[in-house]
């Protein structure tokens, strides 16, 4: 007897025990089929076959009764007229989910629909229409509000059917920048025999940069500049008038809104004139840039401030070594 007994006990807790497990089962595969219903339903509502849509996502709620699939169902109805079984939809999953993820998108829709359906509105002094007339056509209803993009959860393993919208994004700056820039430009000539003071005269250019991170960008310019030297008091010689056409590389590093160059140039002699003959001159000179500047947020853009160094390296002289020497003080604005 007291067997009996065990053994009666042994297998109620066995069936109690197996019974949850085939309950949990149960529910993760009605889960799964419900997913699937509703990631075949997202693709058909993106290709507006809305009819078939709407029955993948009914299939999905009769599995998983979730408030989000109530929302797709009632984008389905809206998209493919029938209106007043949208709106109840839409008032549906507003009641059980009335903070949920698309409640905002949901008020929305329902405001639009239940305006669409309200009765036009009758004066007082316009008399009814008599019953036996056939009441006017009504008229087309208006375009619903743009379509809600659906996709597909972001977690595959997630059980729920789940609308994910847009998020609206800050776009990138761009790392590319011209713009253009204006100045004084003091020059002279380093050489042996030549006691010139500086020569003052204008200079202005554009420039293009690309800044492959935020603190550092690579800078392309060409810069017109007036060069040489004044006179030379001492041997009572003529200045050096030399403009040059510069084509300029400089590696630009950035510590907040200031910034160090540092790059090399080379220079087309254009015109001017020196106590030389031409012959004595070569067309052509070329050097090492170093300087600093400061860029300031103006509009869509950024005014700068850049003084610089230029140090020739080749000589202007075919008989002798003169070297140019100019300092470069520009303001400009930099635009994206």
């Amino acid at each position: 007897m007291r067997t009996m007994t065990l053994l009666a006990v042994l297998a109620s807790l066995a069936v109690g025990t197996a019974a949850p497990r085939a309950a949990a089962a149960q529910t993760a595969k009605a889960e799964r089929a419900a997913k699937a219903h509703y990631l075949k339903g997202a693709k058909l509502f993106n290709a507006k076959q809305y009819d078939q849509a709407l029955a993948e996502y009914r299939a999905a709620y009769a599995l998983s009764p979730k408030p989000a699939l109530l929302f797709n169902i009632a984008r389905a109805l809206h998209e493919k007229g029938d209106r007043t079984e949208a709106l109840a939809h839409y008032r549906r999953y507003l009641a059980e989910a009335p903070t949920g993820p698309v409640a905002a998108e949901a008020r929305e829709y329902a405001a639009a629909l239940e305006r669409e359906l309200a009765p036009p509105h009758v004066s007082a002094e316009t008399p009814a229409t008599p019953p036996a007339e056939k009441a006017p056509a009504e008229p087309p209803p208006a375009a619903p509000p743009p379509v809600t993009p659906l996709a597909a959860p972001a977690n595959p393993e997630a059980a729920s059917a789940e609308v994910v919208t847009k998020a609206e994004t800050t776009p990138e700056p761009s790392p590319f920048r011209a713009g253009l820039f204006a100045g004084l430009s003091a020059a002279t000539i380093s050489w042996a025999d030549w006691n010139g003071g500086f020569r003052f005269g204008p200079a202005v250019g554009v420039f293009g940069s690309y800044a492959p991170a935020p603190w550092f960008a690579l800078r392309m310019e060409v810069l017109y500049a007036q060069k040489g030297s004044g006179s030379d008091t001492v041997n009572y010689m003529a200045s050096w008038r030399m403009d040059y056409l510069d084509a300029v590389l400089l590696g630009q590093a950035w510590y907040w809104h200031a910034n160090f160059v540092l790059g090399a140039y080379a220079g087309k002699h254009i015109g001017g004139d020196t106590p030389f003959d031409e012959a004595f001159l070569k067309g052509g000179d070329f050097g090492l840039v170093v300087g600093a500047g400061l860029a300031l947020p103006v509009g869509g853009g950024a005014a700068t401030v850049d003084l610089r160094y230029e140090h020739g390296l080749s000589s202007l002289k075919n008989d002798a070594d003169a070297f140019s020497r100019v300092v470069l003080f520009t303001v400009g604005y930099s635009m994206r």
